[in-house]
């Protein structure tokens, strides 16, 4: 018997064909939008989460470096009202040498041809007073180097040194020096009481050549006057650059005096 497919049937097929192809896409076109779909979701709940953790890194941070920042400006805050106190006492030394009464008995003495009115004491041993109490506080503190009485004209008059542990009272014209254009004479000698002039640091010299070791100092001075308010002298003291350097440097670090 001999097969026979009419169109009909034909028909049949090709639509069933189709139908099964369609179907087939169908799931396939399916499957991969469920796939895309899914992507999309995790990348919309990732997304968000990755952009909070970058945000919580940068917050942390700049919350680190705002602490950090923070802690060093209190530090150098602290370390510099530490200096200004330590410096305090130099101002505070000078002017109790250059007012008080050894000082002011030196003063009436020169003003009275080398004799001191009051006690009948020479100039010579009214002298001896401020430079014992400048050889003890010298002594004591340590970190002076050097005081000195200039007189009007910018001659040395007194003269205490600190030098390698020792104390050492400078005496004779070959040791005390003419220091009438030395900064610290000329910018006390116009000062009113109680100011202070601060020279710059630098290193210091002996004999015109610098000390070894290297030596940073830094000197305070003062007017003395007599009781008129009359302009007697300049007040000097030399401090070792050194011990104020030392309370500035970091814990970790170090500090250069540069000039």
């Amino acid at each position: 018997m001999q097969n026979t497919v009419t169109a009909h049937h034909v028909n049949r097929i090709d639509s069933a064909l189709i139908h099964n192809r369609t179907k087939g896409m169908c799931g396939f076109i399916t499957s991969r939008l469920s796939v895309r779909l899914t992507a999309m979701l995790l990348a919309l709940a990732v997304i968000p989460m990755v952009g909070l953790g970058v945000l919580s890194y940068v917050q942390a941070s700049r919350a680190l470096r705002e602490l950090a920042l923070s802690n060093v400006a209190q530090d150098a805050a602290a370390r510099i009202s530490d200096v200004q106190t330590f410096q305090e006492q130099f101002v505070s030394d000078l002017l109790t040498l250059a007012d008080g009464p050894p000082t002011a008995a030196v003063v009436r003495a020169r003003d009275n041809g080398g004799i001191d009115p009051m006690t009948g004491d020479t100039e010579e041993v009214r002298m001896e007073r401020p430079t014992l109490i400048s050889a003890t506080m010298m002594r004591n503190k340590r970190f002076y180097q050097q005081l000195r009485f200039i007189d009007p004209n910018g001659d040395e008059s007194v003269g205490v040194d600190y030098l390698d542990g020792e104390i050492v009272a400078v005496t004779g014209t070959g040791a005390l020096l003419n220091r009438s254009n030395d900064p610290s004479f000329e910018g006390a000698r116009d000062l009113q009481p109680g100011e202070v002039f601060i020279s710059e640091i630098k290193l210091d010299r002996v004999d015109g050549e610098l000390r070894v070791p290297q030596t940073p100092i830094i000197r305070y001075s003062t007017p003395v006057r007599n009781s008129a308010g009359e302009f007697r002298g300049v007040m000097v003291v030399t401090v070792l650059a050194n011990s104020i350097v030392d309370r500035l440097a970091a814990e970790h670090g170090e500090i250069y005096l540069a000039g």
